[in-house]
């Protein structure tokens, strides 16, 4: 990988795949992607067998059809239904082409820099936002809208944006093209140094990130525009806001909505906004376009990694992985290759997530000797009582149909939970509760690097009665309110 204009991309490869991208200075121009492979955030590890699909026949529990592409362990003999790496970047026509794969490290470089003055919006192919300290400024205001931009070859456009306290803000370019060759645009997150900490880099008609500020005073937020291999097209930029909370019950922090209303803001989708510090418990690893939830289940699966990160001092964030598309869809949809089963990972009812772990940190990855199916002896690197504690937290809703796990990793946690139980920290009820809804056995295979949530979708904000069917093949004709799961 070589960029133009001799700014050199430095990349610090860590154990498998994955890579930093470091700017060397200021206003270098990529000639490729800085990393190949996956789409992500800063400096983390991209696991071994990261892939994140739910596979098998079901079992009466498992949320899985049959026809998964199996998810690719390197060396263990998983591999897609096609005999592809789903999440590699080397797939036809994959969105992966870029950088990599939202790895999030332990929170890139740490809490953003208090807002300061918005720059003025500067759209020009002269020179004026070419840089840092020439970035243009965009203004938090739902909404708000910046059309026929233009992105000239060789050049890069900066900007920066505040998140006001309390407040998620998305940013979204839509590129007029394809958003593949010739016009294919990315956005990339950076730091004041320059220093990239997140991404949305595909070959798709728009890029997006978000983000949620959980204090008071502003937040900086530095971005640039840039084209693959010095593509160049015009884009529009949309900013979306709204209220956004840290807390399980989302139902708790917005106004009932009657059941036919259509209404009810715990329902919406919206794109998982990327950590802010190491004490929030996550962070985005998988690629923005596949980072999508319903509200309700985002606030759950953040306030509980924060729970044990405060229950277990020193924890490092817990990776979160597939969710679904922006628009509900199976992640994959949108470039005609899906990584789960169809009907699974849809409406933003779904999320992997991976394992707490022994090592430096917790990112998706196999934690165990394994056939590529499933793990063939205990787990070696699994950290049981965090995990456990952590699901035991996330079954503190009442909406949870199902969190689906390998066969041997089962036992280990049910052990970590009678031990949690013993020392004080949990009851015999939730313990209880662990048992009855961790799903494991046949219908449960490629979870050796990986648990699988799932939310009770007929439950929540419109108080659905509807009966799901078995397993999480479902579509709209069996979920009549999937259609109200509109998204931001």
């Amino acid at each position: 990988m070589v960029p133009s204009h001799s700014c050199s991309i430095i990349l610090s490869v860590q154990a498998v795949v994955t890579a930093v991208l470091l700017f060397a200075a200021q206003g270098c121009i990529y000639a490729e992607r800085p990393v190949q492979g996956d789409d992500g955030y800063d400096g983390a590890v991209e696991p071994e067998g990261e892939q994140d699909d739910e596979g098998g026949s079901n079992d009466g529990v498992a949320d899985d059809g049959p026809g998964d592409e199996l998810d690719d362990v390197p060396g263990s003999g998983g591999g897609d239904g096609d005999g592809t790496d789903d999440d590699s970047g080397a797939d036809s026509g994959s969105d992966n082409d870029d950088l990599g794969s939202d790895d999030s490290g332990s929170g890139g470089s740490g809490a953003p820099p208090t807002g300061g003055p918005v720059p003025a919006f500067v759209d020009d192919c002269g020179g004026l936002n070419d840089d840092f300290a020439n970035r243009s400024g965009l203004a938090s205001v739902d909404q708000q809208t910046y059309t026929a931009t233009q992105l000239c070859s060789g050049e890069e456009d900066w900007y920066q944006i505040n998140i006001p306290g309390g407040v998620w803000v998305s940013v979204e370019i839509d590129i007029i093209g394809s958003g593949s060759g010739a016009t294919d645009l990315d956005l990339v997150e950076v730091d004041s140094a320059g220093d990239a900490q997140w991404w949305s880099a595909s070959e798709q008609g728009y890029e997006r990130l978000a983000w949620y500020n959980p204090g008071q005073a502003d937040q900086e937020r530095y971005l640039l525009v840039y084209g693959y291999q010095s593509a160049s097209a015009d884009y529009n930029i949309t900013v979306r806001t709204s209220n956004y909370h840290q807390g399980m019950d989302c139902d708790s922090f917005f106004p009932l909505a009657s059941s036919g209303s259509g209404l009810g803001e715990c329902n919406r989708i919206l794109q998982v906004p990327q950590t802010n510090s190491v004490s929030e418990g996550y962070y985005v690893e998988h690629q923005a376009h596949y980072s999508n939830l319903r509200r309700e289940l985002a606030y759950l699966v953040t306030w509980a990694t924060a729970a044990t990160s405060a229950q277990f001092p020193g924890t490092n964030p817990l990776s979160l992985m597939d969710m679904s598309e922006r628009g509900g869809e199976t992640p994959g949809a949108m470039v005609g290759q899906l990584r789960h089963p169809e009907g699974t990972h849809i409406n933003g009812n779904d999320i992997d997530i991976a394992y707490y772990q022994t090592g430096p940190d917790n990112q998706g990855r196999v934690v165990c000797d394994n056939d590529g199916y499933f793990c063939t002896s205990p787990p070696n690197v699994l950290d049981a009582t965090r995990t456990a504690y952590f699901m035991i937290r996330l079954l503190d809703s009442p909406h949870v149909r199902v969190i689906g796990v390998d066969t041997l990793i089962a036992p280990e946690l049910f052990s970590a939970a009678q031990a949690l139980r013993a020392q004080g920290v949990v009851t015999q009820a939730e313990v209880n509760r662990l048992e009855s809804y961790t799903a494991y056995g046949e219908g449960w295979p490629f979870h050796h690097h990986h648990m699988h949530f799932s939310w009770n979708w007929e439950d929540g904000y419109e108080g659905r009665s509807v009966e799901p069917p078995e397993g999480c093949i479902v579509d709209v004709a069996q979920d009549p309110y999937a259609a109200l799961a509109q998204p931001f």
